[in-house]
Formats: C-alpha cells, structure tokens, sequence
C-alpha cells in the first residue's frame, strides 16, 4: 500500500470516528429531549385529570370526565382515589395501562414515576387535596416519527460525509504529495555519474526546502568525497609509475648492453635500490593515511604533556641533522602543568610534530626552527616558525590535500601526503591546524588544542 492510500485510509478513519460520534450524540441527545417534552406534556395532562377528578368529588353526577390531546395518540388516563380503588367515572376511555400495587405504592413514595408500557410512554403522579393518584399513559407517535426520520437522516449523512470525505482527501493528499513525488524523481534520477545535479528550491514548501537543501548538502559532500577519491587514486598511481618507469627504465638499460662492467651493474642497482625505497615510504605512507582515517578519538586515552613531547622530539631531531637550529619558547609560561596536557595517543602525536618540524627544517634557507607553546583559559597553541619562500596564496587552501605540493615543495623530494598525515591526527585529538604567512618571509604552521576541564 503506498503512502498516498494509506494516508487517505487513516484520514478516512479519523473523520469518519468524529463524524459517527457527533451523530450518535445528536441522535441521542434529539431522543432524550423528545422523551422529556413528551413526559412533560403527559405530566401537564396529569394535572388536568386531576382538576377533573376534583370536580368529580365536588359533584359526581355533572361530570363527564372525557379526556384528550389531538397530538397524543392513544391516550390512557386510569384515576386512583386515596384507598387505591380505580376511579372509572371521570373517563370514557378504557384504559390499557398495566399496574400493579406495587408501582402505586412507588408513586405515593416518589410523587412522580416515569415509567413504560409497551409502546405507551407513562406517568404516575400522586396528588393531593384531593388525595389520589393519576396514572397517564400514550404512544408518542409523531415525535418517534421525527427521530426516525432524524436517524435515517443522520446515517445518510454519515455516509455521505465518509464518502466524500475519502474523496476529497484522497484528492488532497495527492495534491500535497505531487511535489513529493516529484522531489523523490528527481532524487531517483541522481547517481554517482551526475553528482553535479541538484534539487530545486523554489517549486517546493518551507519543509522540502530545508529537505532538499539538506539533501544538496549531503551531494556535496559525496561529490567532494567521490572527487577526493579519483584524485587520491590519480596520484596514487602516478607516484606509484615514477618510480616503476625509473626502475624499468634502467633495466632495460642494463639488459641491452653485454659489456656491463661491475661498477655500472652496481649504480644500475643502488639506483633501482633508491627507487623501490621510494615505492616503500609511499606505500607506508598511503597504508598511514588509510589507518588514520579509520581511527576515532577516546576519552580512555592516556594524558600527555604536549611540551615533554616536544623537548623529546628536539632533541631525537638535533641529533639525526646536526645542522638545526631548533628553539623551543613559552609565549607564557603555564600556571599549571593540565594547561599543556590532552588525553592522546602518544605515538601519533610524535609523528604529527615530527613531520611538521621535519618540514620546517626542510623548507627553511637558514635551518632555523622556532617552536612557540601559547595557552589561554580555553585553548593551548603550538606554533612552528621557519624562514623560506611563502606558500602561494592559491596553494594555501589545498596544503592538505593528498598529493598537493605546492610550488615552492616542486624540487625537494616528496609525496604531499604528510600534511594530509599530520591534518588527519590533529583532527583526530580534536584539534586544528592551519597555515600562517607572516613577515619577513617566515611561514607558520599553528595546531591548536582544547584544554582539558
């Protein structure tokens, strides 16, 4: 069952419940009133036998005793006098009203008793001055009529209303849901071969904005992902044939010649040697890249103090290039040790900063690295300043992309994955990172870090 008949059903139901209730109720309310007029009228007839009962008492023989109502039909009037014997000379009628001593002695007790008779609606009330008891009794015939003309009326209604309450719903809905399913087409018409598409705004509601809107968003993002991946595969590859076109260039080389002495068969393999290290560290670096990614942040992580690490770091890095300059500062030096602490992964967080002060050693002109530690109430700040030619402003928003090296990156040895690595574990401790130009040809690489409550 689709969404459209469905909702038609439910909306159905519910109006046909409130509509069947609301005639139930008129119904019943209508056949209450009717029953109360029709006591009230019997119970006013009451009153006038026995006014007639009186002037029975008064003068026996002048009176007739004839009683009627032209809108009663077959009216029964039976009159007791204060010893319960049945009164039969003040009416010319026969009365067919059944009683027993029981109900009278219920009358003299309750003054009044409504009460029914086969078809006859009946009154008893007990009266006096003079004392006795007026039994009244008849068949409601027009006002009976009316409410089963009210109950035909009212199911012709309720039918009706269901009927035309389906209809029209189902109209409706169809109406309200028409951009819905043109929405849903056009959503059915998107695939990974026409990401760029995207849902129109203007022809639908505020909600199918804020659906489509959120949708585009969602497209977006698969299609930056998708872009992401075709250009991560594309320069996966061409990495990958460099070093496999140099490897095979120089052995074909060695193979076409017989006269290969013993020095150039060993240049041929050091450089094939260089090469297949090349395809390691990428290949490390591609395997890095992808486990990073799957990795998630966890309070359960051990506390680490970001300035050991760094002095740690500094000193394994002057060792390995003993031409670095490298200057740790304090833009303040902390109250408390917690200011510089985060829970982390040791090993990542070594690898972040051994890349980032690696780079700045590598892109320096004067192999001088300033590392600055600033905190704050909320944030701590590590800055790694070098001197060297400024990143173009067109390649600052892509330095962490896989695979970008930006100009200044065109002669020195690399594969542009190391920012992404060291973005990828910043991002992972819940941090940031971002790239700074300042004067005087120095480049700042800043990672900022939440301070822990």
């Amino acid at each position: 069952m689709n969404a459209k008949l469905r909702f038609t059903l439910l909306f159905s139901a519910l109006v046909s419940i409130v509509v069947v209730l609301s005639g139930t109720t008129i119904y019943f309310l209508y056949a209450q009133t009717r029953k109360q007029v029709f006591n009230d009228r019997l119970t006013a007839q009451a009153v006038k036998v026995h006014r007639l009962y009186r002037s029975y008492i008064a003068n026996p023989k002048e009176t007739t005793g004839l009683i009627s109502d032209d809108n009663m039909f077959d009216l029964q009037v039976v009159v007791f006098n204060s010893n319960l014997d049945n009164v039969k000379l003040i009416t010319n009628q026969k009365s067919s009203i059944r009683f027993n001593q029981s109900l009278l002695f219920d009358i003299q007790k309750k003054k009044q008793v409504s009460f029914a008779d086969g078809i006859h609606e009946c009154v008893g009330i007990s009266f006096s001055d003079p004392n006795c008891i007026v039994l009244i009794g008849a068949f409601d015939k027009y006002g009976l009529t009316k409410q089963e003309q009210l109950k035909n009326i009212i199911i012709l209604a309720i039918a009706a209303g269901i009927l035309s309450t389906a209809v029209i719903a189902f109209i409706f809905i169809g109406q309200v849901t028409k951009p819905l399913n043109k929405f849903n087409s056009q959503m059915e018409r998107i695939s990974e071969s026409n990401l760029n598409e995207r849902m129109p705004l203007a022809n639908y509601d505020t909600d199918l904005n804020r659906t489509a809107q959120a949708f585009n968003a969602m497209l977006d993002r698969l299609q930056q992902a998708f872009e992401f991946q075709k250009s991560f595969v594309h320069h996966a590859s061409h990495e990958l044939r460099t070093p496999l076109a140099s490897m095979l260039s120089h052995t074909e080389a060695a193979l076409s010649r017989d006269d290969l002495t013993l020095e150039e068969a060993k240049k041929v393999l050091v450089s094939l040697k260089e090469d297949q290290q090349e395809m390691i560290d990428l290949t490390n670096s591609l395997l890095l890249l992808s486990q990073y990614a799957k990795l998630t942040y966890s309070t359960d992580w051990p506390l680490i103090r970001i300035d050991e690490i760094l002095y740690e770091l500094i000193t394994a890095i002057k060792r390995a290039f003993t031409q670095v300059n490298i200057a740790l500062e304090f833009a303040q030096v902390p109250d408390d040790e917690m200011m510089l602490s985060l829970h982390g992964n040791d090993a990542l967080l070594r690898s972040a900063f051994r890349n980032l002060i690696k780079n700045a050693y590598q892109y320096s002109t004067n192999q001088r690295i300033v590392v600055t530690i600033d905190a704050d109430a909320q944030y701590f700040k590590i800055h790694i300043d070098n001197q060297g030619q400024h990143v173009a402003a067109a390649d600052q928003e892509r330095l962490f992309i896989p695979f970008f090296r930006g100009q200044n990156a065109q002669r020195k040895k690399g594969f542009g994955l190391g920012l992404s690595i060291v973005k990828r574990i910043v991002e992972l401790h819940q941090g940031t990172i971002n790239y700074t130009a300042l004067s005087e040809n120095i480049n700042r690489f800043t990672v900022q870090f939440k301070r822990i409550s």
